[in-house]
């Protein structure tokens, strides 16, 4: 999952989408926290 948002950041960071940037930047955030509380526990 975190392949597809590295992937989908990296196209949007390309055609210059800020608004796409800061959305998968978010979704990149979240889900790594997650896991790495997932791994913690």
């Amino acid at each position: 999952m975190s392949i597809g948002t590295l992937s989908w950041l990296n196209h949007n960071h390309l055609v210059a989408s800020i608004g796409g940037v800061i959305i998968e930047g978010m979704f990149l955030v979240v889900n790594g926290r997650k896991i790495f509380r997932l791994f913690k526990e």
